[in-house]
C-alpha cells in the first residue's frame, strides 16, 4: 500500500496539478460563503417581511442576493489565488477557507442585529458607540431570538462535509463558476443598488460590505456656521408653510383652566399602529373611544427616537441633543426651567412614576435633586410589595406604575394641586406582558409588539377610571402621548437609510382630555411635539409660561408657526432635519444624501422631491444642519444649577465599610472591558461587606443603582451576592460570577440611609470594582434588575 486514501473533506488532490487544486479551494470557499450568505439574507428578508409585517418584500429577494453572491465570488477567486501560494511549505488555502466560514458566521451574526433594529453590525456599533459593547447584547435580547443566528451557524458548519464532497466533483468549467459570481455580481449588484435600493427597504445591503466599509468611514464635516444674531436664529425657526388649517386656534374653551395635569408617556408606539391612525386597527380601541370625548392632534412628532431625549423634551420644553448623546452626560444639572421647579414655584406638586429603572440612561443625573415630590421606578414600586407585581428585566408590570400614581393622589390634600408623569414600559422591546393579560399566539416580534401596545390600551383606561372614581376627572387635563415610534412597516418608505428619521419612528399617537377644557371632541392639526407639552401644562393649570422653554402652548390660539427639528442615528449616518407644515426634510450629516418628502400627498415617504426643488432643497439642507451644530453646542454650555453631584467621590467622602479596610480608593481601572472610576474594594473569601451611608441629602436623589465588575480579570472569580437595603426596602439580589463581567441591582431613591451589602461565597478574595452612576460605568448596559432571589 502506499497510503491510507485522501478524506473527502481534504482538498489537497495530491493527484491534480495545482492549479485544478487551488480552483477547486477557490470553489469549495465559494460554496461554503454563499451557502451560509444567502441562508442568512434569506432568512432576513423573510423575517422582515413578517416580523416587520411587510410581505411585499419577499418579491425583492432574488435581487437582494446580488451582494451575496458577489461576496461568494470575490472570496472563492481570492481562496483560489491564495491556494497557490506556499508559505513555510503550507499553502494558504486553508486560511482563505477560513476567512470564508468565518464571512459566513457573520452574516449568521447579523440576522440577529437585523431582527433586533433592522441594521447591520457597523465597526461604530461594534466598538460601543451606541453606548454598550458586544456583550451587552446577552443583557438586552431575550433568548429566543439567538435562535434564527444559532440556526445559521449551525447550518453553516453542518454544510462544510458535504460541500467539500461538492467541490471535489466538478470538473472543466464548473471550477470557474466563482469567477463568473463574481462577475455576475459586479453587474447586478451596483445595478441593484443604483436603481432598485428605493424598493428592497435597503436590504439589498451586503452587511460584510458595510462593515468593512464603516471601518474606514472618515470624520464628520465640520459644524456649520450658526446664525449671528437671535433674530436669524428666530428666522432659521420660523415655518414658511403652515396652512391656515395648521394655523386655526385650537377648540378649548378660551380662558378655562384646570387643577391638575396628568401626562401619560407610552413608550414607544407610532401612531399608524393604533385605532386613532388606523380605525380599521384594534390596538387602542378603549383610546380612540376616549378620542370621541378629548382633541387628538393628528401632527405631533417626537424630536429623537430614544426615551431620555424625549424626557429631556417634556421637563425642559428644549430640543434634546441632535447627535445621539444623553443629556445626562452632556449637561445634566442644565437651568432651563425644568418642570418640577416652575411647578414648585407655583405651589404645584410634581412626581414621576416610571415603569422601567431610572438607572438606565442615568435619569436621575437630569431629574434627581430636583423639587419633585416623589420619583418612583420599577425597583421602587416593586421593592414595596415584591410578591405582588409580575417584573421582568426592564421593568414592572404598568398596572403597579397606574397604582402607584394613584396611591399618591390619594395622599394629597384635596386642596393640594398635581402634575403627574406616568411613564409605562410594556411597549418597549423585548414586550414582557403579565402572564394574566392576552398575548400575542405566535412567537413573532411585530404580534407581541402589537399585544403590548392592546395591553398599553387597558393600562391607560385603568388610569382614566381611577381619575374618575375619584372625582378628578373634571379638574385634570390628561395628556396620551408616545416618546416616539417603532419602526414596524417601514418597508412602505423609499429607503432604509433614514428609517429613525421616517413617521413611523415619529408620527406619535397624541390626546388631549378634559372634560372642562374640551367639552366636545375634535382632531386638532397645529404641528406639535414634545417640547409643547410643559407650556401646555402649565397653561391648562393658569400659571406664567417660562421664557426659557422654547415650545408653545397647545391652547394658545397666538401661536407662532415655527419649524419642528428632528434628529435621528442611523449607523454609521447622523441624520438631521426639520418639518415645516407638511414639508419634511432628512439630510446626512458627514454624507451627501438628503430626502424630501410633502407629508400631505405622501404620508409613506416615497417620493423624494430633491430634484424637483432644487436650490431650495440644498438650501433646506443647510438650515437642518446649521440647527443641529448650533443645538449641540448650546447644550454643551448652556447655564447649570450648580449642583453638580461627583457620585463616585461623594461616596467615597461619605460612606462608611463594615469592616473597614485599606483598598477603599477612587481611582481609575480596566474593569469589565472598559476604563472607568472604580471604588475599589475587596471582599473577604467567605466573607461580607457593607458599604452604608446615612443622611446624605445631597447625594441621595441621584442613587438609584450599583454595580460591581471585577478588577482583575485573570484572578480567581468566587461568586458573589449583591443586594441594596434602601430605607429598609431590600431589593432584588444580583449574583456575580465567573461568566459575568459586571452586575448591577437598582433599588429605591434613599431617603435615610442606604446599604449595600456583597457576600462572597467563594474561597478566594474579591477585588471588585464599585460604581453608583451610568457615567461611571459607560460603555455598559445591563437591564436585569438581579436575579431571581427576592
Amino acid at each position: 500500500m502506499t497510503g491510507s486514501p485522501t478524506p473527502a473533506a481534504d482538498l489537497s488532490l495530491g493527484a491534480d496539478d495545482a492549479t485544478t487544486r487551488a480552483r477547486r479551494f477557490g470553489l469549495y470557499t465559494f460554496l461554503v460563503v454563499l451557502t451560509g450568505a444567502v441562508a442568512a439574507k434569506t432568512w432576513i428578508v423573510v423575517d422582515e417581511a413578517v416580523q416587520g409585517a411587510a410581505p411585499g418584500l419577499l418579491r425583492w429577494l432574488p435581487v437582494t442576493l446580488a451582494g451575496e453572491v458577489l461576496l461568494a465570488g470575490l472570496l472563492g477567486v481570492a481562496a483560489a489565488r491564495a491556494a497557490r501560494v506556499v508559505v513555510a511549505g503550507r499553502s494558504l488555502g486553508p486560511l482563505a477557507l477560513g476567512v470564508g466560514l468565518i464571512t459566513s458566521l457573520w452574516m449568521a451574526a447579523n440576522a440577529l442585529s437585523y431582527r433586533l433594529d433592522q441594521t447591520p453590525i457597523t465597526w461604530w456599533r461594534l466598538s460601543g458607540g451606541e453606548g454598550g459593547g458586544v456583550g451587552d447584547v446577552f443583557s438586552l435580547v431575550e433568548p429566543r431570538d439567538f435562535v434564527p443566528a444559532l440556526g445559521l451557524c449551525a447550518l453553516t458548519v453542518a454544510c462544510l462535509w458535504p460541500l467539500a464532497r461538492l467541490a471535489r466533483i466538478p470538473r472543466g468549467r464548473w471550477l470557474h463558476a466563482p469567477g463568473a459570481a463574481l462577475l455576475l455580481g459586479l453587474i447586478v449588484h451596483p445595478v441593484e443598488r443604483l436603481w432598485l435600493s428605493a424598493y428592497d427597504r435597503g436590504l439589498g445591503e451586503q452587511p460584510v460590505f458595510l462593515f468593512v466599509a464603516s471601518v474606514f468611514d472618515g470624520e464628520e464635516e465640520a459644524a456649520a456656521a450658526a446664525p449671528a444674531t437671535p433674530e436669524g436664529w428666530a428666522a432659521l425657526e420660523r415655518a414658511q408653510l403652515w396652512t391656515d388649517e395648521m394655523k386655526a386656534p385650537p377648540p378649548s374653551v378660551a380662558g378655562a383652566t384646570v387643577r391638575n395635569v396628568l401626562l401619560f408617556y407610552a413608550e414607544g408606539i407610532p401612531r399608524e399602529l393604533t385605532t386613532l391612525g388606523d380605525p380599521e386597527r384594534d390596538t387602542t380601541p378603549l383610546l380612540a373611544a376616549r378620542a370621541q370625548r378629548g382633541v387628538e392632534l393628528t401632527r405631533y412628532h417626537a424630536t429623537f427616537h430614544k426615551s431620555i431625549a424625549a424626557i429631556y423634551s417634556l421637563v425642559c420644553s428644549d430640543y434634546p441633543p441632535p447627535d445621539a448623546s444623553n443629556i445626562t452626560k452632556l449637561n445634566p444639572r442644565i437651568d432651563c426651567g425644568e418642570l418640577s421647579e416652575v411647578m414648585a414655584a407655583q405651589g404645584v406638586k410634581s412626581a414621576v412614576f416610571h415603569g422601567g429603572p431610572f438607572g438606565f440612561y442615568d435619569k436621575l443625573a437630569l431629574l434627581g435633586g430636583r423639587r419633585y415630590h416623589t420619583l418612583l421606578d420599577a425597583p421602587a414600586i416593586a421593592a414595596e410589595d415584591p410578591e405582588r407585581w409580575f417584573t421582568h428585566h426592564w421593568g414592572i408590570d404598568d398596572r403597579a406604575a397606574v397604582k402607584a400614581t394613584l396611591s399618591w393622589i390619594d395622599s394629597l390634600s384635596s386642596d393640594e394641586r398635581f402634575a403627574a408623569v406616568v411613564i409605562p414600559i410594556a411597549a418597549h422591546y423585548p414586550y414582557s406582558l403579565p402572564p394574566d393579560v392576552p398575548h400575542a399566539t405566535v412567537d413573532a416580534r411585530y404580534e407581541r409588539f402589537l399585544s403590548a401596545v392592546r395591553y398599553v390600551d387597558l393600562v391607560f383606561e385603568e388610569l382614566m377610571k381611577g381619575l374618575e372614581a375619584r372625582g378628578l376627572a373634571d379638574e385634570t387635563l390628561v395628556i396620551f402621548v408616545a416618546d416616539h415610534g417603532a419602526p414596524f412597516g417601514s418597508a412602505r418608505h423609499a429607503t432604509r437609510g433614514a428609517r429613525l428619521a421616517y413617521e413611523n419612528n415619529l408620527l406619535v399617537p397624541a390626546l388631549l382630555l378634559s372634560p372642562k377644557l374640551f367639552p366636545q371632541g375634535a382632531r386638532f392639526g397645529r404641528p406639535s411635539s414634545h417640547l409643547d407639552l410643559l407650556p401646555t401644562m402649565l397653561d391648562a393649570l393658569g400659571v406664567p409660561l417660562d421664557p426659557r422653554h422654547r415650545g408653545q402652548s397647545l391652547l394658545d390660539a397666538a401661536v407662532e408657526p415655527r419649524r419642528i427639528f428632528i434628529g435621528a442615528l442611523n449607523p454609521p449616518l447622523t441624520l438631521a432635519g426639520f418639518l415645516d407644515g407638511d414639508r419634511k426634510v432628512i439630510a446626512q450629516r458627514g454624507g451627501r444624501g438628503l430626502e424630501i418628502y410633502d407629508l400631505s400627498s405622501d404620508p409613506f415617504e416615497q417620493s423624494n422631491l430633491v430634484a424637483a426643488l432644487g436650490d431650495e432643497a440644498q438650501r433646506a439642507r443647510d438650515d437642518a444642519l446649521r440647527f443641529f451644530d448650533w443645538q449641540t453646542e448650546r447644550l454643551r454650555s448652556a447655564p447649570t444649577r450648580g449642583d453638580e453631584v461627583d457620585v463616585p467621590a461623594a461616596l467615597l467622602a461619605s460612606a462608611t465599610l463594615e469592616p473597614p479596610q485599606p483598598r477603599w480608593a477612587l481611582e481609575p481601572h480596566d474593569a469589565a472591558g472598559e476604563r472607568r472610576r472604580c471604588l475599589t474594594i475587596e471582599v473577604p473569601a467567605g466573607g461580607q461587606l457593607k458599604v452604608r451611608l446615612r443622611d446624605q441629602a445631597r447625594l441621595f436623589p441621584f442613587l438609584s443603582q450599583a454595580w460591581v465588575g471585577w478588577l482583575d480579570a485573570a484572578a480567581a472569580r468566587p461568586e458573589l451576592g449583591l443586594v441594596a437595603v434602601s430605607d429598609g426596602l431590600r431589593s432584588r439580589r444580583a449574583v456575580l460570577d465567573e461568566s459575568k463581567q459586571f452586575a448591577r441591582v437598582n433599588y429605591r431613591v434613599p431617603r435615610e440611609q442606604l446599604v449595600l451589602a456583597l457576600e462572597n461565597l467563594g474561597d478566594a478574595p474579591a477585588s471588585l470594582c464599585l460604581a453608583l452612576d451610568d457615567r461611571s460605568w459607560s460603555g455598559t448596559f445591563d437591564t436585569d434588575q438581579g436575579g431571581g432571589d427576592n
